[in-house]
Order: structure tokens, then sequence, then C-alpha cells
């Protein structure tokens, strides 16, 4: 999976603000977008330059990738919403089980615990991928 680099001082993709966040949900809405697009779908209510430093920041955080059309820069997603998701989830994960390393037990039975209380079922799904990864492991293995 993509993650991208960042330079000293830029804060994680996780950490994208507000306006950024709407932005990264336009692109992946309308695909492959102008700043003009962009400016358009958020019906004029911010400044067209703030649009485009928007875009450009995002650009640059490795979420988005532009090609140049005459004078226009044209943006697409680098991730789907699902990888970025996705991406956001395993970062977390990987921070919780540093932070943790020493006695992962208690946090992993909160994940199970938080699991139970959010759905029952998602123990069952849980179960199967921890199965799934057990044969993937055994099969790798040999």
């Amino acid at each position: 999976m993509f993650e991208p680099k960042l330079s000293h001082g830029q804060r994680e993709n996780s950490e994208l603000g507000f306006l950024e966040r709407e932005t990264m949900e336009l692109v992946w809405k309308l695909g492959e977008s102008s700043v003009s697009q962009v400016h358009e779908e958020m019906a004029g209510r911010l400044a067209y330059t703030t649009v485009m430093t928007t875009l450009d920041r995002l650009f640059k955080k490795g979420l988005l990738e532009r090609r140049k059309q005459g004078r226009a820069f044209f943006y697409t997603a680098r991730l789907s919403k699902a990888e970025f998701k996705g991406g956001l989830v395993k970062r977390a994960l990987r921070f919780l089980l540093e932070e943790n390393k020493h006695e992962p037990v208690p946090l992993m039975a909160n994940l199970v615990e938080t699991f139970r209380e959010h759905d029952n079922r998602l123990l069952d799904e849980l179960e199967k991928m921890i199965q799934q990864s057990k044969r993937k492991r055994n099969r790798e293995a040999r």
C-alpha cells in the first residue's frame, strides 16, 4: 500500500484539516478534477485561490496526483477512499501495538471487547479473518 513520505514539519495524513478532508471527498466523488471544478462544487463559498492552495497541499502530501493541461492542473486521488481509510487504521494499529509491545494482551482484549460492543457479528468476522490469515501463513511457510 502506498504510504506518502512526509518532509520535516508536515502533518500525518490522518491529521488532515476540515478543508483538506472536504476537498478529498470531492475529488473522490468527481474523479479527475480541475481547480475550477472543485471550486464550483464548493458552490463558490471559498476563494478560488484557497481551493487551489488546498489541492496543491494535498498533492505535496502525496494524496493527489496532478497533470497539467494547458494552464490548468487536473487532480486525481492516488488512493481510493477505502485504501486511504485502511491506511489510517493500519497506522493507528501499528502505533497502538508499538505503544503496547511489552503487554499486547490488554490491547487485544480491548479490541475484541470493542468489536463485541459494536456488533456481535463482528467477532465472527474477526475469527474468520484470523483463521484465513493462519491458513495463508501456513501455506507460505511450506
